[in-house]
């Protein structure tokens, strides 16, 4: 849309978003000017995976109730509002929503397992409820494929079964669900910011 109003476009706007696409590229996820269709890739997939195995790792692999929420959300028998009261998504939506980039790389480099416990205090708190109730609809559904990769590779043997590999076994996610997910983050942003400035200009009224 920018590139079809050439030199009319906002000229901060187009510096945001390049802004932005450095950051995507800086993190191996792409970029914002890539076509729908330009292919599927693991990168979500594996972030998302990552950040409900670490949370996993914080509220036990092996209890029941962890498999039983996994169970739940693979067989799309979980609601976002029930999922909300459950440590396990709240440390997850907290973790997917606000996790920086030097933590990431530290992931990636297989430098950090387990959720660190400044997420899981947050996640305690409203934010982490609503961290839950606001995800994207694309990354509730890519949640629901991360638990069930989960919950067919362990099987039955739900609480003895390692999940280390399961990251392998996962398929390719559309570019588009990133795409969506990060452009809903980038519009919030800017509607953030431009409540700020319309409070600000009231009170100078």
């Amino acid at each position: 849309m920018l590139d079809s109003k050439g030199d009319a476009a906002d000229p901060a706007l187009k510096e945001r978003l390049a802004s932005l696409e450095t950051q995507l590229s800086a993190l191996g996820l792409g970029n914002l000017g890539a076509p729908k269709d330009a292919g599927p890739t693991r990168e979500l997939l594996q972030f998302i995976m990552g950040c409900v195995t670490m949370s996993m790792r914080r509220v036990g692999v092996k209890r029941p109730s962890t498999i039983g929420a996994l169970r739940r959300l693979a067989n799309e028998q979980l609601s976002r509002q029930d999922a909300s009261l459950m440590d396990l998504y709240r440390m997850s939506a907290t973790c997917i929503n606000e996790f920086n980039d030097d933590e990431l790389e530290q992931y990636k480099a297989g430098k950090l397992t387990v959720l660190p416990k400044a997420y899981v205090e947050k996640a305690k708190t409203d934010d982490g409820k609503q961290n839950v109730l606001k995800l994207d609809d694309s990354i509730w559904k890519s949640m629901q494929t991360v638990a069930a990769s989960i919950i067919k590779e362990i099987g039955e043997d739900a609480p003895s079964t390692p999940i280390t590999n399961v990251v392998g076994l996962l398929g390719a996610v559309p570019l588009l669900a990133l795409l969506s997910f990060l452009g809903k983050k980038f519009y919030d942003m800017q509607q953030e910011k431009n409540e700020k400035k319309d409070k600000k200009k009231k009170k100078n009224k």
